[in-house]
């Protein structure tokens, strides 16, 4: 997205998600995940001088089934496809518009391993996001897309250089194509990280970062960064933890962003089609939870402070989540 002079912008989100996956068998895993979100969004367009005030509201509802399939050793294959409903409400100098917003979503991959434990691998992932708003006799229809297919070589491996201590890299590089609204061309880009553990002092330190190095649409830049250390008995085993983790940038792909805690792409087009208002953040993550690693437990309260543009102050938000598995 391309930022439109002079505008800043300033709002909250509220969304809940809700999970639940079971095994069919050995190779196979199914799921369906649900959400509901709620935000308010105030902007302004222009300078100070002309500066017009303006507000959008909306709610969004939605479902995504997924699943797994490991239909032999060293193969995986996995889908997701899903679609929401809500409500737009559009407040500015001239009147409020209540219209209806709808999103479609749609991904899948597969990851074939080249050497047996060697850590050497080929995936490759394509999505696909649509949203759209209703047409209205005040407010024409709108209508955004993205899509984006993906094939890399991936290599990681582990190596433990004494009893306690473990060292996990990772690198990637391959090739993309995009499409929608936005952007629309080949490009290619090299990602990879390393994290490094300590399961005596409870101690995990982490860097990534990905760049992409060169794409047909003109202008077009996509990078990020992120380090995270994390510290006390639950992150290797049972008890609790608290880390500190800043992110630069787009550091995870926009694949990793569909299956993170992003805001629903209805009510937040910027978490999937690109950075909002054309820039891309920076977050500063304080966390603290509990791991009870034998229930398949791990709670989560998250504190994040967000900025996209220096001038306009960064937004701070909360979070609380909880994974169960049995």
């Amino acid at each position: 997205m391309q930022a439109t002079p002079g505008a800043q912008a300033r709002g909250d989100q509220f969304t809940v998600h809700l999970g639940i996956d079971t095994r069919v068998g050995s190779r196979l895993l199914v799921g369906v995940a649900a959400s509901h979100s709620r935000g308010k969004l105030g902007y302004t367009l222009g300078g100070q001088a002309n500066a017009v005030p303006a507000a959008v509201d909306g709610d969004l509802t939605s479902a995504q089934p997924y699943l797994q399939w490991t239909p032999r050793a060293g193969l995986q294959v996995w889908g997701s496809g899903g679609a929401g409903r809500g409500t737009l409400q559009v407040m500015d100098t001239f009147g409020t518009v209540d219209t209806g917003l709808a999103m479609q979503i749609a991904a899948g991959g597969v990851r074939q391993e080249v050497t047996a434990g060697g850590g050497l691998a080929v995936k490759a992932d394509v999505f696909h996001v649509a949203v759209a708003s209703d047409a209205h006799l005040d407010l024409p229809e709108a209508q955004a897309t993205a899509t984006r297919a993906r094939m890399l070589p991936e290599w990681e491996s582990e190596w433990a250089p004494s009893t306690a201590a473990r060292v996990r890299p990772r690198l990637e590089v391959g090739g993309r194509w995009d499409g929608g609204s936005d952007v629309d061309g080949f490009g290619s880009e090299v990602g990879g990280g390393i994290a490094l553990a300590h399961v005596g002092l409870g101690l995990e330190l982490s860097a990534s970062g990905r760049y992409l190095l060169a794409h047909q649409a003109q202008g077009f830049e996509e990078w990020g960064a992120s380090l995270a250390l994390r510290a006390g008995p639950g992150v290797t085993r049972r008890g609790a933890w608290v880390s500190v983790e800043p992110e630069w940038g787009a550091a995870a792909s926009r694949m990793h962003a569909l299956w993170g805690p992003q805001p629903d792409p209805g009510l937040h087009p910027g978490a999937a089609l690109g950075g909002a208002l054309g820039a891309e953040p920076a977050r500063l993550r304080l966390a603290a939870g509990y791991a009870l690693p034998e229930a398949g437990t791990d709670l989560r309260v998250e504190a994040m402070r967000e900025t996209y543009d220096p001038q306009s102050g960064p937004s701070v938000g909360v979070r609380f989540s909880a994974q169960i598995g049995w």
